[in-house]
């Protein structure tokens, strides 16, 4: 079982540190009394971007194949999945890989350790976009002493002690997060305006912009027309108008759109199947 030692070792000692990066973060953000959403924003940015560069397997494209075989190991071994895909589907794979095409003294044992902390940094990325509402309360009420960055199976995070305990906190005369009406919070709320979007397409767009390797304002146009038009009405609601989606990306990334049209051969050959890739990528990870 030594890959899945391995890996296990690699996996939870980089949600470990990705997770105390995140609340020191969060810690001097807001001692700076900076806005949460948009330190929000950063830490997403930075988890689903910028991490990933860094990382040879999330950055080289000779062993990005290896990820995607990882995360296919669940279709494949019954039992001892991921000792499983390592020892077969992956090996296999990197040992065709030239040497002259790998990073400088790029071993399996590396291979490994990397697809590990890669896996921790989507999944904290996960976990993080899907708890913004109790992030958010640690952050308006600067009590960081039991923040954690944990799934909470079989149960939704509104059911856990610690959301319970923080809502009461901040809002002692309201039952709900939904009734709750400081300045702040109404802040984080204008992320979720439900006339715009659903949960499961505000993180799928998160998940995109963090994702989706496209240089400049094209970027942020091909992924609205793509959740406006291509993606299961049923599982995302994206109700922004041309206008509303403008002002959200001005004032969340401080991009401004001015034309807003996408080559549509363009479009259709190669920008739809990257995006449909990512969504099914982001499926996945739910």
């Amino acid at each position: 079982m030594e890959h899945q030692e391995r890996y296990t070792y690699f996996y939870s000692k980089s949600y470990t540190k990705s997770e105390l990066l995140i609340k020191n973060f969060l810690i001097k953000s807001n001692q700076q009394d900076k806005v949460f959403i948009n330190v929000y924003n950063a830490i997403f940015q930075y988890l689903t971007n910028d991490c990933v560069k860094k990382n040879h397997v999330g950055a080289n494209s000779n062993l990005k194949p290896s990820y995607s075989l990882f995360e296919n190991r669940h279709r494949l071994y019954t039992k001892n999945q991921i000792q499983n895909s390592f020892e077969n589907e992956i090996k296999t794979a990197f040992e065709t890989i030239p040497k002259t095409a790998l990073p400088k003294a790029y071993t399996f044992a590396k291979l490994i350790s990397e697809i590990a902390i890669l896996h921790a940094t989507y999944e904290i990325a996960r976990v993080f976009a899907n708890h913004v509402a109790l992030m958010g309360m640690y952050y308006q009420l600067n009590e960081f002493d039991s923040f954690e960055i944990r799934t909470y199976d079989p149960f939704g995070v509104e059911d856990t002690p610690i959301y319970k305990q923080l809502q009461l906190k901040l809002y002692p005369k309201s039952d709900t997060f939904l009734n709750a009406q400081p300045q702040q919070e109404k802040i984080i709320r204008k992320n979720f305006n439900r006339n715009h979007w659903n949960a499961n397409c505000f993180q799928l767009f998160h998940y995109l912009v963090g994702n989706y390797d496209k240089k400049g304002k094209i970027k942020y146009i091909n992924i609205f027309y793509f959740l406006k038009n291509h993606v299961d009405k049923n599982k995302y609601a994206f109700g922004f108008t041309i206008e509303q989606y403008k002002e959200y990306i001005q004032t969340h990334f401080e991009i401004q759109l001015t034309k807003f049209e996408k080559a549509e051969y363009e479009f259709v050959e190669k920008v739809i199947p990257i995006l449909s890739g990512f969504e099914q990528d982001f499926r996945k990870n739910e």
